[in-house]
């Protein structure tokens, strides 16, 4: 399911296996307390959208115009 909705975000299959490890990186050092399997769900999918929209954020950052280049 991330995975999925990082390679709808994402046009590289390579950063979006990177936003999903990192997502369960932010779950194991946070380490949330859930009231039922559902509130993990929607943590999980909303820190996916967030990390992806971060990464789209820096992508942009580093491209240089070419009149800059």
């Amino acid at each position: 399911m991330l995975l999925r909705i990082a390679m709808t975000r994402l046009s590289s299959p390579a950063d979006a296996e990177d936003v999903v490890q990192e997502v369960f990186l932010k779950l194991l050092t946070t380490r949330p307390h859930f009231r039922d399997l559902e509130h993990e769900k929607a943590w999980l999918i909303v820190t996916a959208r967030n990390v992806c929209k971060n990464e789209l954020a820096r992508a942009r950052r580093r491209e240089v115009p070419l009149e800059e280049a």
